[in-house]
């Protein structure tokens, strides 16, 4: 429930995103800020939100955003800065509400990333026999 108003507003961001034209045309993730990929970005999202899924959509919804952003900063920036609000407090319910909140989950994400490693580099020699 309290993800709903954020789906809502991605919803808004990525119509702003879709309706522009300028630079963000050599973006890589362009194609997926596109009204014919409107069904996969959003509706598949709110699918997975409203399907009991909210940890798989919360990941789609960060990532949707921040592609929505990139597109509207490279080609809108009225539209940016008026958007941006909407994902901070996105963010901000997350729990990532400044610079110093994103640097502790890139170090966290770093560590996790090199735990897996270590698992995996015990784990390939045995099953390669």
């Amino acid at each position: 429930e309290q993800l709903l108003p954020h789906m809502v507003a991605l919803e808004r961001t990525y119509y702003l995103a879709m309706n522009t034209i300028g630079p963000s045309a050599s973006y890589a993730f362009r194609s997926d800020i596109r009204p014919d990929a409107w069904a996969a970005a959003i509706d598949g999202t709110r699918e997975l939100l409203l399907g009991g899924n909210p940890p798989d959509a919360v990941f789609w919804m960060m990532a949707t955003f921040a592609r929505c952003m990139t597109v509207l900063r490279m080609d809108d920036m009225q539209a940016y800065e008026r958007s941006l609000p909407q994902m901070q407090a996105f963010a901000s319910a997350l729990g990532v509400a400044d610079e110093s909140a994103i640097a502790r989950r890139q170090l966290l994400a770093r560590e996790t990333l090199a735990e897996a490693m270590a698992i995996a580099d015990t784990i390939a020699p045995r099953v390669a026999r």
